[in-house]
């Protein structure tokens, strides 16, 4: 079939192993490129960190390089999603230093999105924001975050519908353990029923908006804690 094949198909076909040299093999070679991608030794993955970031403008310190890898590894997929993390966190600043890849990779492992929730919840503007940038800086998905913040909002509103004068426990009737049921009994107040209903409005045009791509997702997920913080 590849002689064929018109000009404009790009074909690409992909092998675990170098294919041997068999008549089939032989064959392709008249008509295929092959391109060989071997897993890097460890030792060649700091010059690779560092080849890399300079083609995308940034030099990294020596130390800086190599305490990467040493917490990252050597996969390549992985280093290059940590570069996206880095180049958005130092900006414009160079070269990249050991303190920024500590605290880029301290951000990934730390920062969650239950904190998000209880930051809102709180009503604490500032850091909501800071936390929502770092989660994106770690590639976790706006869709996500608003599936967790709806539940969030609609455990809040069945809260301040729940008699505490009731027999049975605001953990059974919200059917969640009673440490997170004491962190709703303590956001509830916070918020009026009313201003509750227009966060799951919110939210419901942020899912909307984040499909119609008509803004960035960053902008649109700022907006939405903006809004949610100064209900």
């Amino acid at each position: 079939l590849l002689p064929k094949l018109p000009n404009s198909v790009c074909l690409i076909l992909l092998s675990p192993e170098v294919p041997s040299k068999s008549k089939f093999s032989s064959a392709l070679s008249e008509y295929a490129t092959l391109v060989a991608f071997p897993r890097l030794y460890d030792n060649q993955v700091p010059a690779w960190i560092t080849n890399r970031l300079k083609q995308r403008g940034k030099t990294i310190e020596e130390h800086a390089a190599r305490s990467l890898h040493d917490m990252v590894g050597n996969h390549l997929g992985d280093l290059s999603m940590t570069f996206d993390k880095l180049l958005t966190y130092v900006g414009d600043r160079d070269p990249i230093t050991p303190a920024d890849v500590e605290a880029v990779v301290d951000l990934s492992k730390t920062q969650t999105v239950f904190q998000l929730l209880d930051s809102i919840g709180e009503k604490n503007c500032q850091v909501s924001l800071e936390i929502l940038n770092n989660l994106m800086l770690n590639g976790e998905k706006p869709g996500g975050m608003v599936f967790w913040l709806t539940e969030h909002i609609e455990r809040l509103i069945r809260t301040k519908d729940f008699s505490f004068t009731s027999s049975g426990s605001l953990a059974s009737f919200l059917r969640v353990n009673p440490f997170l049921a004491a962190k709703y009994q303590k956001q509830a107040p916070n918020f009026t029923l009313e201003q509750l209903e227009k966060g799951l409005m919110l939210l419901y045009q942020t899912d909307v908006d984040l499909k119609s791509n008509l803004m960035p997702d960053k902008m649109i997920m700022e907006l939405l804690v903006y809004n949610l913080c100064h209900l």
